[in-house]
């Protein structure tokens, strides 16, 4: 089985996703599959231990949101510095069969094989 075969049959039992949701390289785990939060913790911990992944280089915070809202947030809502540190880095199943293949998560060569934006959804 490859990587990206391996990582598409693990987002699909973690995730709960349909088998007859199409699921590729492309598919992002917090905008197409609604993993984020507590829920991401969780999704990346047993990702990186199923496949023995060194997950030393990873930092949560630069892939996802939290999952509860601040108040304070609509302050600095307005505020461009705020915004741009809101993006985030979309993790896609090709992000994770790459850190499969490396055999650890180098933020680098990961995310040069993952796309700049966040993938549309395919049904």
């Amino acid at each position: 089985m490859s990587f990206i075969a391996a990582v598409e049959a693990f987002a699909r039992k973690e995730s709960g996703v349909l088998p007859s949701r199409n699921l590729h390289s492309e598919t992002t785990i917090e905008d197409d599959l609604s993993i984020t939060g507590d829920d991401a913790v969780e999704f990346m911990e047993t990702f990186f231990a199923e496949f023995g992944v060194d997950s030393s280089g990873f930092d949560f915070g630069r892939y996802f949101h939290n999952e509860g809202f601040n108040p304070l947030q609509l302050f600095w809502m307005p505020l461009r510095r705020y915004r741009d540190r809101q993006r985030k880095v979309p993790i896609t199943l090709g992000m994770l069969a790459k850190s499969v293949e490396l055999k650890r998560w180098d933020a680098a060569r990961i995310e040069s094989a993952g796309p700049r934006e966040t993938a549309t959804p395919r049904a």
